[in-house]
């Protein structure tokens, strides 16, 4: 369900000269909310697309301190990429909160 985003009309989040970085709705939604078989949401992760100024789009993972967790390339493939990986992390959580009681 990778849809491009609309550049020219999104406001980044945050610019700093180098670098633009755009909010990703639909994986910050996924983070933050029970989905696929109430999985947990994932706590202090957030998601942004980010631009260099070559016009290089890639796909960002950070927590609250600003750490990159992972990066895919912002196309299709990441998409399923990143998707899978944040579902993964989404179930080790799980595992983590309930079969180590």
């Amino acid at each position: 369900m990778f849809k491009k985003i609309n550049f020219e009309l999104e406001k980044p989040y945050f610019d700093n000269g180098v670098c633009k970085w755009y909010v990703d709705k639909y994986f910050l939604d996924f983070i933050n909310n029970k989905q696929d078989f109430n999985l947990p949401k994932l706590d202090n992760v957030f998601c942004f697309i980010t631009t260099n100024l070559k016009d290089v789009y890639d796909y960002v993972v950070i927590n609250n301190k600003q750490e990159v967790l992972f990066t895919y390339k912002y196309d299709s493939n990441g998409f399923e990429q990143l998707l899978f990986k944040l579902k993964f992390c989404k179930i080790s959580k799980y595992y983590d909160e309930h079969e180590n009681k």
